[in-house]
């Protein structure tokens, strides 16, 4: 009997663990999708960063190397294009967090060695990242931040 008992105490102490473990597991694993929306909700913290002064230029490139963009944070004055360079080896995209902010740049349309220009008309600060190599918060993403 006792050893039913253990048994049976020890069954519902795995259960227990491993429900944990599947809730942690779960809200830690997302798709693009899910990440980009709730990122897209939440406010940007911008304390900390420092951002390259870019706002005497008309035009400014910002290159995708393999694992980050060159530079990750700059600041650019209303009506500056962006051109996003592809100077790695890999393929890469450049997602707006906030969707619709810029049109995204695609897998498709960013191979090595490939300029993609974008125009900021709206002053704001615009996050984005490459999904093949980061997140919106970890990794290969960055930050524009426009100015009138």
């Amino acid at each position: 009997m006792r050893n039913r008992s253990l048994r049976a105490a020890l069954g519902a102490g795995l259960s227990a663990a491993l429900l944990v473990v599947g809730v942690v597991l779960a809200a830690g694993c997302s798709n693009g999708s899910d990440d980009k929306g709730a990122a897209a909700t939440t406010t940007v913290d911008l304390k900390g960063l420092e951002f390259e002064d870019m706002t005497s230029q008309k035009t400014v490139e910002v290159k995708a190397v393999d694992n980050n963009f060159e530079p990750q944070y700059e600041t650019v004055k209303k009506g500056t294009v962006v051109n996003f360079k592809n100077d790695g080896r890999n393929q890469h995209n450049v997602l707006s967090v906030d969707s619709g902010a810029f049109k995204d740049i695609e897998t498709d349309q960013f191979d090595p060695g490939t300029t993609v220009p974008v125009t900021f008309d709206k002053a704001g600060v615009y996050q984005y990242y490459c999904s093949l190599h980061g997140t919106p918060s970890k990794g290969m993403n960055g930050i524009i931040k426009v100015v009138d």
